[in-house]
């Protein structure tokens, strides 16, 4: 693989200083267009990303080298949870175990979920902090995929 040409578009965005958040958002859309224009749609009607089918094409192995590389620790140990009504304030679900690929992207798409509706706060001036966690986590999982489904990468990359 040519690392020029296959060079994830964030990595420099982090060698920049952009925060975690710019990031993950930046490299999350990118990822669900080229999703949809490799043909992983949800949806007849709507050209929604089907996630689950994308995460049922990579098998355990994929799940096994996460692990064996330490790409997603804090959300493997305890993925994002689901905010929910409790009679009048917001409570939190906590999300089950990974136990497969598609509990791990549906981890990823969660923080997503979580930043994306304010539920996470990345500006606290804490540079270890779980959601900061939680978003590198993601970003290295999307850039480890991407290695894994050719098709999906060259979408990714605008080809």
């Amino acid at each position: 693989m040519d690392d020029a040409k296959t060079a994830f578009p964030t990595t420099g965005l982090r060698k920049l200083g952009i925060s975690e958040a710019t990031a993950f958002f930046a490299a999350f859309s990118r990822f669900e267009f080229a999703l949809k224009r490799a043909g992983y749609l949800r949806n007849k009607d709507i050209a929604d990303a089907d996630w689950d089918r994308f995460a049922g094409s990579l098998d355990q192995a994929f799940l096994d080298e996460v692990r064996v590389a330490k790409f997603a620790q804090e959300t493997l140990a305890k993925p994002p949870g689901k905010p929910i009504r409790k009679g009048d304030i917001v409570d939190w679900r906590e999300a089950p175990p990974i136990e497969n690929v598609q509990g791990l992207f549906i981890a990823i798409r969660q923080a997503r979920n979580n930043l994306f509706h304010g539920e996470k706060f990345i500006g606290d001036g804490v540079k270890d902090s779980r959601d900061r966690r939680l978003l590198a986590d993601g970003l290295a999982v999307l850039e480890l995929a991407l290695t894994k489904c050719e098709k999906t990468r060259r979408a990714f990359a605008g080809g």
